[in-house]
């Protein structure tokens, strides 16, 4: 009967150990869920600064797309107007001069215009 008893000691001192280390394990198994929960909010929280900054990286090609249209389109105005620039500068109290400005400017197919005017007098 003595050793049934210390054996039921044994037994009984094995059992609080094992609810022991079950405690400590239910601890840490707390600890850890904690700790998962904060780095899901930390994920999340990168997540939603990912998903701004890559709206803010659209915007920013999309202004970059429109500022290069408006480059290209800038351009084209430019040359059209080089085209349209008057060739031959008139003097101002000269009638001849300014009709001769006025043919050598509105020429159709100024391209092929090869004429220099110069004037001497």
């Amino acid at each position: 009967m003595e050793s049934n008893v210390r054996c039921m000691n044994e037994k009984c001192s094995q059992l609080s150990l094992v609810q022991a280390g079950l405690d400590l394990a239910q601890c840490d198994n707390s600890s850890l869920l904690t700790e998962i929960n904060k780095q899901q909010d930390y994920i999340s929280i990168l997540e939603n600064r990912t998903y701004k900054a890559n709206i803010t990286s659209l915007e920013l090609l999309r202004q970059l797309k429109t500022s290069e249209e408006e480059n290209e389109s800038l351009k084209m105005y430019i040359i059209d107007l080089k085209q349209k620039v008057a060739i031959y500068i008139p003097h101002k109290d000269d009638p001849i001069d300014k009709m001769l400005a006025d043919y050598i400017n509105n020429y159709p197919d100024r391209q092929r215009l090869k004429i220099m005017f110069l004037r001497e007098s």
